[in-house]
């Protein structure tokens, strides 16, 4: 009796150490990527949360860091709360891009998953956007000091230079047109203009003639435009305009244009008030990506990570 106690004893006692050493040697990483070999998943990359990663699972460019932040990323927002609702959301917004919830079914065959997998797929990216955002909103507002500071910072940034805008009548004359067709061209827009002087539409001419084809059913308007735009002989020549008084022919690097100033608007600093709310955005995407940086470096620690030979 006390034989049959100490045999069983020992037995147990043997197991126990036994299924120690199983967890011991599975933690191992040279055992784990032993084991991993024989089952066709290739080198082991990296441990996290007592998981392994292995070549085979990853990108053509071999980066091991984005699996690493994709599995701590599911570890830490494994307990956010996801609604059935979100879900079912996301689920018919895939149909909707897939424009059929049969071909949807066809592509989960094809690809050996089923509509749970892909449920439990959108369920935990929605745990991870929702942890994401949880993390990054404290740090995202933009104050208006920090605005106001941003502002008085870079007054270059909101330096509104001079802007005109102009209608034109425009035949094409590039510098490599054959001195005929300059000489046809020139005589062309000379005759418009003598019947834009004598009271004719200009509108309705330049919607007959103009070869601008961009602007011509507008009535050759070109919007607002500035120096930064447009060639140095193209802005001198609308410093000269007037407002409303079409001018005489002028022939610039693409042809012959003849010019109609509709408005001018003149140099001037933008006032704060103006750019708050883009200046807010500005700061607010800023912050965004330093945050995510922050929160990337955070998420791309691994128990276990091969040293590159």
């Amino acid at each position: 009796m006390k034989r049959g106690a100490l045999a069983l004893l020992w037995i147990t006692g043997a197991c126990a150490v036994g299924l120690g050493c199983s967890e011991l040697l599975y933690r191992w990483p040279a055992a784990r990527e032993l084991i991993a070999r024989s089952f066709g998943r290739g080198e082991l990359l990296a441990i996290v949360d007592g998981r392994g990663i292995y070549d085979s699972g990853i990108g053509a460019d071999g980066d091991v860091a984005q699996p690493i932040i994709a599995a701590n990323l599911q570890r830490v927002s494994r307990h956010e709360t996801i609604s059935e609702e979100a879900i079912a959301r996301e689920s018919e917004l895939i149909e909707f891009q897939f424009g059929n919830p049969k071909v949807v079914e066809t592509e989960l065959e094809a690809s050996g998953l089923s509509a749970a997998t892909l449920r439990e797929d959108i369920a935990e990216h929605l745990r991870a956007a929702q942890w994401l955002e949880d993390q990054i909103a404290p740090e995202l507002l933009a104050t208006a000091d920090e605005c106001r500071a941003f502002y008085a910072a870079h007054p270059e940034q909101f330096a509104q230079p001079q802007r005109f805008r102009v209608s034109h009548l425009f035949l094409a004359a590039p510098q490599a047109t054959p001195p005929e067709i300059i000489q046809a061209k020139e005589k062309a827009i000379k005759s418009l203009a003598a019947r834009v002087s004598k009271g004719e539409d200009f509108g309705g001419l330049i919607a007959e003639f103009s070869e601008d084809e961009a602007t011509k059913e507008r009535g050759g308007d070109l919007g607002f435009f500035s120096a930064a735009r447009m060639r140095p002989d193209f802005i001198g020549e609308m410093q000269k305009l007037r407002p409303g008084k079409p001018t005489a022919p002028v022939r610039l690097h693409l042809g012959f244009h003849i010019f109609q100033l509709t408005d001018a608007r003149p140099a001037r600093q933008i006032p704060f008030e103006e750019v708050q709310s883009e200046i807010a955005l500005h700061l607010t995407n800023a912050k965004r990506a330093a945050a995510v940086e922050r929160l990337r470096e955070r998420l791309s620690v691994a128990e276990f990570v091969r040293t590159p030979l």
